[in-house]
């Protein structure tokens, strides 16, 4: 290397022309980082299309406890799973097949099944953001309409609007529980279950 007046004088840089193996590869990268992202988020929203998810509100640990494996015993659920941590709440039923709505029907279900999973999230000593998701699988419903499961043909299809109401009967009087629990113990209650996504 050539010196200066004691200064390093770093080497000429060597500039890479268009068409070297460099300059080829990174629009391929990009472009495959790009579909990698696409898939991914489409096999997400795909994955979801049998969900129903509501935000119930807040919910004392009693009420959510209590109130919400009560009310989906009642409904015909059975509680296969509870987990609590320090920080959260979960609560998850079996499936429970039952006949498919009439627009599920027309659409092809010749049965469906349903689970609800709820999900609370600690945002106070005694209070918790609480979330309940619907899920639903079908029988009998071919792609496009449906997303094919590997588990004994079950697939997933859009929310229909029978289902979605049937969704928010029992949400809805799980946040009128929660909410009165909220109220006995002298807790501002929470807004109606609104559905966030299907």
């Amino acid at each position: 290397m050539a010196t200066t007046a004691g200064w390093h004088r770093a080497p000429p840089r060597v500039r890479r022309g268009f068409g070297t193996s460099h300059d080829l590869v990174r629009p391929f990268r990009a472009v495959a980082c790009l579909l990698t992202g696409l898939l991914g988020s489409c096999a997400g929203s795909l994955a979801n299309r049998g969900q129903v998810e509501t935000t119930v509100g807040r919910a004392t640990f009693n009420d959510i406890m209590n109130e919400v494996p009560s009310i989906l015993r009642r409904v015909g659920y059975a509680i296969y799973e509870v987990r609590e941590t320090g920080s959260s709440l979960y609560i998850e039923t079996g499936w429970q097949e039952r006949v498919p709505f009439d627009d599920e029907a027309e659409a092809g279900a010749d049965v469906a099944r349903t689970r609800f999973v709820a999900r609370a999230r600690k945002v106070g000593p005694a209070l918790y953001t609480l979330r309940v998701t619907a899920e639903n699988e079908v029988h009998g419903v071919e792609p496009p309409e449906a997303l094919p499961d590997a588990a004994g043909g079950w697939s997933t299809m859009p929310a229909t609007g029978m289902y979605k109401a049937y969704v928010l009967d029992i949400t809805t009087e799980i946040q009128m529980k929660v909410d009165a629990g909220l109220r006995t113990y002298g807790v501002p209650g929470s807004a109606a279950p609104a559905a966030l996504s299907s």
